[in-house]
């Protein structure tokens, strides 16, 4: 494995990792007990149940492998992991502490661990990472990988190690590289010499690639060379994998998913909650403001005060998505499909205003609880226009790969309304490739400032 540490030092960070855990309860239970009500027999007795949550977190450290390489990771992804985490140990806690303890167990103590030991494993990994990455820089964990072919995946990949410092790989031969390796000034050497050079450079791992016609080299390599010491990796060619890859193991045979979005089906189950909560709760809190918009709607224009429109969201299913009207009635018969531009005349005087502060989409609150749409995800568009958009845009349909959103990666950034459609595939592809809940709190928390009211809202 690339950028990997040494197996004593990922050990000790388990190790740490797990008397964190029992640090944070100790002190979950300290100040739930000695400090707010000094029930020391109290505290005794659930300091006895430490066990449950240090076992639960070793069983969920090893199993969901939280070593790997860190720093090749975003931050955010890091920090979503140790929550959910932390979300599945207080549930273990929770299902095993009441088979155990013939209490109940207490609630503020269960709160107070969980925030604790997230922010302790939060530190705790920072260190490591940190720590980590000054063992990169100072070129103790740089590895040296010889690689094999040529193809458009392995530029890929060479301009991404070489552009990656981080990364702490260090090419020491490219067999067969067409070319490619002299004007990047990595050594080189051809096909025929590859067994000699292995031998005598002795790299850490040996990386393959072809494309096409040349498939048959990699096979013959491979058949020749399985059965080495050093590790063989193979780098598939998948160049229209937009938004990722997944690996799966099917009867002992492995195969390679294109363009599957994630289904960890425990943080879409919490993606799915958040919705619920966040669409009700806002319904609940904003409907004085909701209704005096949908009076002023009907008092300045005649027609109704909703308008329905056909939208596609996730899997290709066409729902009805619900706005406040801020244009006249029948103006979006007069123009064909088109989008609202900035001066529209279709758009009443209220209109422009509610279109500007977005506080036209607000009945789509209505959408997200029923299950078309989310608080967070691409922004659906009509059916009659991505005809047009699905052949020329290279990718566009698979942004629904996900569900439709409220708000998203490419609204909070500018891309919104009459803006470059590429740029807003571009975004939506991003945010479904790196999609984790952490990222949608994030920008549900951006959208109150970059996304309400926009330049490009109209």
């Amino acid at each position: 494995m690339l950028n990997q540490p040494s197996k004593t030092y990922l050990f000790f960070h388990y190790i740490t990792d797990l008397a964190l855990v029992a640090f944070a309860w100790f002190l979950a239970c300290y100040l739930r007990f000695m400090v707010l009500q000094n029930e020391f027999r109290t505290f005794v007795r659930f300091i006895m149940m430490t066990p449950i949550p240090v076992l639960a977190a070793a069983y969920l450290l090893y199993r969901e492998r939280y070593y790997g390489q860190q720093i090749l990771h975003a931050w955010h992804r890091e920090f979503s992991k140790l929550f959910m985490l932390n979300i599945k140990i207080a549930i273990l806690f929770v299902f095993a502490g009441y088979n155990i303890q013939s209490d109940r167990i207490s609630r503020l103590t269960l709160i107070l661990f969980f925030l604790i030991n997230f922010v302790l494993l939060i530190l705790n990994r920072l260190f490591f990472r940190n720590h980590t990455m000054m063992k990169v820089i100072k070129g103790e964990l740089k590895q040296s990988i010889f690689l094999i072919g040529h193809g458009l995946h392995v530029d890929r990949l060479v301009d991404k190690l070489l552009n990656n410092p981080q990364a702490a790989v260090e090419i020491s031969c490219w067999a067969d590289s067409e070319g490619r390796a002299e004007e990047l000034g990595i050594p080189h050497c051809s096909f025929e010499e590859i067994d000699q050079t292995v031998e005598k450079l002795k790299p850490k791992s040996i990386m393959i690639g072809y494309s096409g016609p040349h498939l048959a080299r990699q096979d013959k390599y491979i058949k020749n060379n399985y059965n080495q010491v050093t590790p063989i990796i193979l780098i598939p060619q998948v160049n229209y994998a937009l938004i990722g890859t997944t690996i799966e193991d099917v009867l002992g045979v492995p195969l390679i998913f294109i363009n599957k979005p994630s289904e960890n089906h425990f943080a879409l189950l919490g993606k799915r909650m958040m919705d619920v909560l966040g669409a009700g709760f806002g319904l609940l809190v904003l409907s004085p403001m909701l209704l005096i918009v949908g009076i002023l709607v009907k008092i300045t224009s005649p027609g109704p005060i909703f308008y329905g429109q056909k939208r596609m969201t996730q899997d290709g299913r066409v729902f009805t998505m619900w706005k406040f009207r801020s244009m006249r009635v029948g103006a979006d018969k007069e123009d064909g499909f088109t989008w609202t531009t900035e001066n529209d005349p279709r758009k009443t005087r209220f209109g422009t205003f509610i279109r500007k502060t977005s506080l036209d989409e607000f009945p789509q609150l209505w959408n997200v609880l029923k299950g078309d749409m989310s608080l967070v995800g691409p922004r659906p568009e009509r059916p009659e226009l991505i005809e047009g958009f699905k052949d020329e845009i290279p990718g566009y349909m698979l942004r629904h790969k996900m569900r439709a959103g409220i708000t998203g990666w490419a609204q909070i950034n500018g891309w919104r309304g009459n803006t470059s459609l590429e740029k807003r595939i571009e975004f939506d592809m991003y945010y479904i490739r790196n999609w984790k809940l952490i990222l949608d709190f994030k920008i549900l928390f951006l959208t109150v400032f970059n996304g309400f009211v926009n330049k490009n809202a109209y």
